[in-house]
C-alpha cells in the first residue's frame, strides 16, 4: 500500500479560544482549570494555557467542534449534568393590564363553552370541492404540494372543517352536536391574500340534551341566534349590530338565514344549511351555521356610567298589524326614534299570524317602558309618547293599532 499526502493541502486544525468567565456564565458554576484541562485532554484535544483562558485544538475527526460553546457543552457532558447547578433566571417580569373594553379571545372561547358549545381545531387546508360548495365565489389558495387530493386548497371558511367533524361524529351515532372554531382563513383578491381571523359555530340535533322535563324538540334558528347575541353581548355590539334577511348565499337557506350588518359593514352570516347543499353533503335533519369576522368581537367597548333615575318608570304596552313584509327592525327604530329620550326599554314581545288576522299581515305587541331623570311622568306625558309611536307606525309602514 503507498500512501502520498500533500500536506499543504491538508486543512489546517483551528484553535478555539475558551474563556473560564465563558465556562461559568453558561454552566453557572466554575470549573477548575485541572478539571477543564483533564476533560478536554481525555477527548484528544490539544490544550494550551492562555492568560484568560485556554487555546483548544480539537482533532480532525471532532468536526463538530468549532467554537467555544461546542468546548463548553463537551465540558458539561463529561462534567454531568448533575453536577451543574439549576437556577431560575432573574428578570423583572409584570403583568401588563389588559385594556378595560377590549375581550380576549379566551373570553369568546369561554362563553361558548358556557353555551354547551365543544370547541374543535380543524386543518387549515380543505377539500376543493367542499370549499367551492360552500363559497363558490371565494378565490381559494391552492397548494403546490398537497398532502392528499382532499386538502388541496387553503380554507376560505371555517365551515368546511366544521361539517367535516359533523359527518365524522354521525358516522360514529352521536345526534346532537354543538361546535365552534375560532381560526384564520385564507382568500385572494384584487389586493393580493387576505388572511382574516373568524369565529364560527354548528349546531345539529336537539336543542337540549335528553331528559324527562322538557319535551325534546330540534335546535332551530332562534336557538343559534341567541347564542351569537351573547357574543355580541360581550362586546357590547347587541344594539349596533342587525341581522338583516340574506337571500343570496349559496349555502344557506335563502328563508332561514340573516346577515350580520355593523354599520354598513356585513360581519358575518347565520342561518340554516341550505336543502340543496345539505342533500350534497349526504345529511339528514337541520344544520344551523354561524361565521363572523373575529376583529368586530375584540374591539374596545368600556362602559358608560349613567345615573339611576329616582323616579318611577310606566310601561305600556301596544299591539300593531302590518304586513307579512314589513320587517321588525323596522316598526323598533320607528318607534325608538318617536318616543325620544323618555324611552328606557323597547321589548318585542310578541307576534301572531293566524286566526282573526288577515291573510298577508301579521301582529306584534311590543313594550315601552318610560322614565324621566328628573320628574315622575305623568300621564299625558305617556300618552302623548305612544299616541306618536303609533301615528308614525300608521303614516310609514300602513299599521293598524289591534284592539
Amino acid at each position: 500500500m503507498i500512501e502520498k499526502t500533500h500536506r499543504a493541502r491538508l486543512p489546517k486544525a483551528r484553535a478555539i479560544h475558551l474563556r473560564a468567565a465563558r465556562i461559568e456564565r453558561l454552566l453557572g458554576v466554575p470549573l477548575p482549570g485541572v478539571r477543564v484541562l483533564a476533560i478536554l485532554s481525555g477527548l484528544g484535544m490539544v490544550v494550551k494555557r492562555e492568560r484568560d483562558g485556554w487555546k483548544v485544538t480539537p482533532p480532525s475527526y471532532r468536526f463538530d467542534v468549532s467554537r467555544e460553546e461546542d468546548l463548553i457543552e463537551e465540558l458539561a457532558r463529561v462534567h454531568g449534568y448533575a453536577g451543574l447547578p439549576s437556577r431560575a433566571p432573574l428578570a423583572r417580569i409584570a403583568a401588563m393590564a389588559a385594556p378595560e373594553g377590549l375581550p380576549a379571545e379566551s373570553r369568546l372561547r369561554r362563553v361558548m363553552v358556557d353555551r354547551d358549545y365543544q370547541e374543535v381545531i380543524t386543518y387549515s387546508f380543505v377539500d376543493p370541492d367542499l370549499d367551492r360548495l360552500l363559497r363558490p365565489e371565494a378565490g381559494a389558495v391552492s397548494l403546490s404540494n398537497p398532502i392528499s387530493a382532499d386538502l388541496a386548497v387553503m380554507r376560505t371558511s371555517l365551515w368546511p372543517g366544521l361539517l367535516q367533524v359533523l359527518r365524522h361524529n354521525l358516522n360514529r351515532q352521536q345526534t346532537r352536536l354543538r361546535l365552534f372554531e375560532i381560526g384564520r382563513c385564507f382568500e385572494t383578491g384584487c389586493q393580493g391574500l387576505r388572511q382574516d381571523k373568524l369565529v364560527a359555530a354548528l349546531v345539529y340535533g336537539s336543542a337540549l340534551p335528553e331528559q324527562w322535563g322538557v319535551s325534546p324538540r330540534a335546535a332551530d334558528f332562534h336557538d343559534l341566534k341567541s347564542d351569537v347575541e351573547a357574543l355580541l353581548d360581550l362586546a357590547a355590539l347587541r344594539g349596533r349590530v342587525c341581522f338583516e334577511p340574506l337571500r343570496d348565499h349559496p349555502a344557506l337557506h335563502p328563508g332561514q338565514s340573516a346577515s350580520l350588518v355593523l354599520g354598513e359593514t356585513r360581519i358575518g352570516q347565520i342561518g340554516l344549511l341550505h336543502p340543496g347543499m345539505k342533500a350534497k353533503l349526504g345529511l339528514d335533519g337541520d344544520v344551523l351555521l354561524f361565521e363572523a369576522m373575529l376583529l368586530p368581537f375584540l374591539k374596545p367597548s368600556v362602559p358608560k356610567f349613567s345615573e339611576i333615575s329616582k323616579f318611577p318608570s310606566i310601561r305600556r304596552d301596544i299591539a300593531i298589524v302590518v304586513d307579512s313584509n314589513i320587517q321588525a327592525k323596522t316598526i323598533l327604530e320607528i318607534a325608538k326614534t318617536e318616543a325620544g329620550n323618555l324611552l328606557i326599554d323597547l321589548q318585542l314581545f310578541d307576534e301572531y299570524r293566524g286566526k282573526g288576522i288577515d291573510s298577508g299581515r301579521k301582529s306584534l305587541a311590543l313594550g315601552l317602558t318610560l322614565q324621566d331623570s328628573s320628574r315622575t311622568l305623568k300621564d299625558s306625558d305617556v300618552e302623548g309618547v305612544i299616541q306618536r309611536v303609533v301615528s308614525a307606525l300608521v303614516t310609514r309602514v300602513g299599521a293598524n293599532l289591534r284592539q
